[in-house]
């Protein structure tokens, strides 16, 4: 639905409501039922719209990715309570570390030319630093084990010698 369709909507709804005043008092006393009903019944609930999302997964996702790219707001939003729910980091807390790291990745010492990745361990959740994207990405896929590590490192330092 585009803007012009919204406006002839809401503009219908506004002259019908004006029309039919007695039917406000309905439309309040249908509110309180179902806020009644959903208090009383919140679990049932609760399972039917997970099993509606479940279904309509990809719509979710689609309407989900569409309102984060469009809103820049909203993306903020989201970023500082992610950052906040994963690592317990303020945004202030992240740019004094990507201060203190002089705008490096703590790994490879390149600058950073996007955002940085917060590196954490993944046992006691502890926040190592901030990475670029590819080494932090090499390290997921490393599963941080630092014996594979060290056999890639050993793998490199053979074809110096060589």
């Amino acid at each position: 639905m585009n803007q012009a369709q919204k406006d002839r909507r809401n503009k219908w709804q506004k002259e019908w409501r004006r029309k039919h005043p007695q039917s406000e008092l309905a439309r309040a006393q249908n509110r309180e039922r179902c806020k009644q009903y959903y208090s009383e019944n919140k679990e049932i609930h609760k399972q039917k719209v997970t099993a509606y999302q479940k279904t309509h997964k990809k719509r979710f996702n689609e309407l989900g990715r569409k309102r984060y790219r469009n809103n820049p707001v909203i993306s903020k939003v989201q970023k500082v309570a992610r950052v906040k729910r994963k690592y317990g980091l303020t945004l202030e807390q992240i740019e004094q570390m990507r201060l203190d790291q002089n705008n490096q990745c703590k790994t490879c010492k390149r600058e950073f030319v996007k955002t940085p990745h917060v590196d954490h361990n993944h046992k006691t959740g502890e926040v190592r630093g901030l990475l670029c994207g590819p080494c932090n990405r090499a390290l997921g896929l490393l599963q941080e084990n630092i014996e594979t590590l060290q056999n890639m490192i050993s793998l490199l330092g053979s074809d110096i010698s060589t």
